[in-house]
């Protein structure tokens, strides 16, 4: 956990429809990636769909 006065939070950055970006955490703050888990888990999921359809 980082600490308040000497690390910074790493946030996610999907944006959202509404041009929001979120506010979560980065699961991994010093990855190429930078989502929340939600996020991520909705990338892994189409990821797998896109996947699945091209293997047909």
């Amino acid at each position: 956990m980082p600490s308040p006065t000497t690390d910074r939070v790493v946030r996610c950055r999907y944006k959202r429809r509404n041009d929001e970006m979120c506010t979560a955490a980065a699961v991994e703050p010093d990855g190429d990636v930078l989502l929340c888990t939600k996020h991520l888990a909705r990338a892994i999921t189409l990821i797998r769909v896109a996947t699945a359809r091209s293997a047909k």
